[in-house]
């Protein structure tokens, strides 16, 4: 879209560089400079069109015109999921152990994970409102509707729908009013995992006893009197567990837990982290 700005690199540029600094260059490139690899990944995808009968044009003319524009054919007719197997399903098995539909997997079963049967179950999470151990809100940490994750978190844009110069947490005015505070305070959101501050919005649009801090503020540590370290401007994963789903996904948990929520009481830390990431060009 623009010319590079200061120092600023593709993440080609990026990766190659730690790679070859980890004695993995080759292996990561493969000998083939950026370009080469747009030329290669863009003969992929016509080859890929020409299995469904949809013909894209050479590499040299989407280049010039920059876009690609599908026509409205035969091959373009709406996608019906399963429809082979539902016709024949002897003939277009799934990729199951069975090649049916399954409800329980014999496979999973046998590694006799206590936290992943071989069946949809449920399991009581290991903090909820149902299972308060110490702290008594939920929190879930949703999208932003004003950034992709923690990207374009330094942009005006998105500073101007802060808070106090930090994320909000949107809390429930019962909950808000047991604690003293009122919209536009700024709030630590805490429990044994980490510390954060944040923004209040009292309303309504949360259930009681659940607070909302969206996940992507970028995060901003400070080192507090006691030893103790605080993000003063809301970053979700400040609060979050730090183990897999199971045993099995070893996805993340990154989007609830619990926590206390109290009005910050002495000298507000300044948020500087959008400051420490602008680039100067150099003269």
């Amino acid at each position: 879209m623009i010319a590079p700005i200061g120092e600023s690199r593709s993440d080609y540029q990026i990766y190659s560089e730690l790679a070859r600094r980890m004695g993995v260059e080759h292996e990561f490139t493969l000998g083939l400079n950026e370009m080469e690899w747009i030329r290669a990944i863009y003969q992929d995808a016509k080859n890929r069109g020409l299995s469904s009968g949809i013909q894209l044009p050479s590499f040299e003319e989407f280049w010039s015109k920059g876009i690609v524009f599908y026509t409205e054919d035969e091959s373009s007719k709406k996608f019906i999921a399963f429809e082979e197997f539902r016709k024949d399903p002897a003939g277009h098995p799934l990729r199951t152990e069975s090649g049916k539909i399954q409800i329980f997997s014999p496979k999973i079963a046998s590694y006799g994970y206590d936290d992943c049967r071989g069946y949809p179950s449920y399991f009581e999470p290991s903090e909820s409102l149902n299972n308060k151990k110490k702290y008594p809100l939920a929190y879930m940490s949703g999208k932003s509707a004003h950034r992709l994750h923690s990207q374009l978190d330094g942009t005006s844009h998105t500073a101007s729908h802060n808070i106090g110069d930090r994320e909000p947490i949107w809390i429930h005015p019962d909950n808000a009013a047991e604690r003293g505070i009122k919209t536009g305070d700024v709030v630590l959101v805490r429990n044994d995992r980490g510390s954060a501050l944040a923004g209040a919005f009292v309303t309504d649009k949360v259930r009681k006893d659940v607070v909302l801090l969206r996940h992507g503020g970028w995060f901003e540590p400070q080192k507090q009197e006691d030893g103790s370290t605080l993000d003063v401007h809301g970053n979700a994963n400040s609060l979050t567990m730090d183990v897999p789903t199971s045993k099995l996904a070893c996805g993340n948990v990154a989007s609830s837990g619990l926590v206390e929520v109290e009005k910050f009481e002495g000298d507000l830390p300044t948020v500087t982290i959008r400051e420490k990431t602008v680039s100067q060009p150099k003269s």
